[in-house]
């Protein structure tokens, strides 16, 4: 009998072992999140009449961005995921300017070559306005769009709400909520990894929490389309229906497609896209 209390011991000690080590490990993936990307940008392929830039926000942050003049007179700002730099989206930079987009692709705070930290609040929404300044000084451009992948797609349509010069956007893989996205990214073990991922979400974010879904109903009347995968493991597909009903707006659900293979999985990607962008008559 001794013997099987002492066997008990050392599992139940053993376990929650392997709980204490899963839950330090959820907490620390999510403080990796929040924490600075910095990373060199590198031309994934040229681009012809490609410039670089560095936009200031009002506070001084840099923000590194690519820029392609329009040659239709519409320009796109493009913004990327987590954990990235503008060169995420590039074969898309590529596609939009080959058709006559201007393209204006950049680094969130925090990402890439830009400076700032990353808190989905005030420092993200001062870059985005930057990249729509430098858009609405120029000549050449006479509407402004806004295409966004995952934090991107999540962050954009809190922002472009807000933005009535953006008349456009295209948010792909978006989530609707970033403390229920923390939740879901580290669902794995229930509230053993979720719990810690949440906390850490509600401490880092400015506010405690942004919800793009509840900024979506300011979009009704523009054109949005929303994007998502049926098998995306990331981002759950249902927060891009609940957007694009919020927001009055059109849901593309991709059979089969996971977070961000969205262009090799749907043969009609590149038409849509363009078409969704397609300047009005």
């Amino acid at each position: 009998m001794r013997r099987l209390l002492q066997g008990a011991v050392v599992l139940l000690v053993l376990g929650a072992g392997v709980l204490l080590f899963e839950s330090y490990r959820a907490y620390r993936s999510a403080v990796d999140l929040f924490t600075s990307h910095r990373m060199p940008f590198e031309l994934p392929q040229a681009v012809p009449g490609l410039e670089a830039l560095q936009l200031r926000t009002p506070a001084g942050t840099p923000i590194a961005a690519s820029f392609v003049p329009p040659q239709n007179h519409v320009a796109i700002v493009v913004a990327h995921g987590s954990q990235a730099n503008r060169a995420q989206l590039w074969p898309d930079v590529v596609t939009l300017a080959r058709a006559g987009y201007g393209v204006l692709a950049f680094d969130w705070p925090g990402h890439g070559e830009s400076g700032g930290q990353i808190h989905f609040g005030t420092e993200e929404r001062a870059a985005f306005e930057a990249a729509v300044d430098f858009l609405s000084a120029r000549p050449d451009v006479q509407r402004i769009s806004a295409y966004g992948f995952s934090n991107g797609g999540g962050l954009l349509t809190a922002f472009v709400a807000d933005e009535p010069r953006v008349k456009s956007l295209l948010a792909v893989g978006a989530w609707t909520d970033a403390v229920e996205q923390s939740g879901h990214e580290f669902r794995r073990w229930g509230g053993i990894r979720k719990w810690p991922a949440e906390y850490i979400t509600r401490r880092q974010v400015d506010g405690g929490n942004l919800r793009p879904l509840d900024l979506a109903p300011k979009l009704v009347g523009r054109p949005t389309l929303f994007v998502a995968g049926t098998a995306d493991g990331v981002v759950m597909p249902v927060m891009s229906v609940e957007l694009a009903h919020a927001a009055g707006g059109r849901l593309w659900l991709i059979p089969d497609a996971h977070h961000g293979d969205y262009r090799e999985v749907a043969p009609d990607w590149v038409p849509r896209m363009l078409a969704f962008f397609a300047p009005t008559p």
